[in-house]
């Protein structure tokens, strides 16, 4: 393990879902000795409990490698539900509560609430990113072009040159 290999993250649904879909949640314990996941995080994650990938979520949990905790401060979480949804507020909350920065989160105002409150968000574009850099990917356009085109996510055309420019596969 390198960089912050030894740091603990604090996952909201997205970025689990959209690895589990390209089959890339493996990368996860390559960044992060531990992956915590708030309660609203596991409701979320049940109704799709069928979706490609989304087991494996489910076995991660029962191996260890990724732990379901309870946040304490549900005025916090109330708070952030104001304009995140419970799965987001969540992941905020218990990063803070826990004391680890880095919190894995897609959804864009989430991810400026939790730069605001001093934490680190990467999405799943940044975790392919790294995994690229890292040398644990191949190929980050053929795992956005996956996302976008059977998973169904958005990308916008923009972002997804620069990620490509940052990952060397522009030309």
């Amino acid at each position: 393990m390198n960089g912050i290999g030894s740091m603990h993250a604090v996952s909201d649904t997205s970025p689990l879902f959209n690895l589990a879909a390209i089959n890339q949640l493996h990368l996860l314990p390559q960044f992060f000795e531990e992956i915590l996941i708030p309660d609203a995080v596991l409701q979320e994650l049940e109704p799709v409990r069928k979706y490609p990938g989304v087991q494996e979520i489910h076995r991660a949990i029962t191996e260890g490698s990724i732990v379901v905790a309870t946040v304490r401060d549900r005025g916090r979480v109330h708070s952030l539900e104001q304009d995140l949804g419970s799965g987001e507020a969540e992941a905020i909350t218990l990063a803070l509560e826990r004391g680890h920065p880095h919190v894995l989160i897609d959804e864009r105002e989430g991810s400026g609430v939790a730069e605001q409150l001093g934490l680190k968000p990467m999405g799943v574009l940044g975790v392919l990113l790294r995994a690229k850099r890292e040398g644990h990917l191949v190929s980050v356009k053929e795992m956005m072009t996956t996302l976008r085109d059977k998973v169904g996510f958005y990308i916008h055309r923009n972002l997804f040159l620069e990620v490509l420019r940052r990952a060397g596969e522009d030309s």
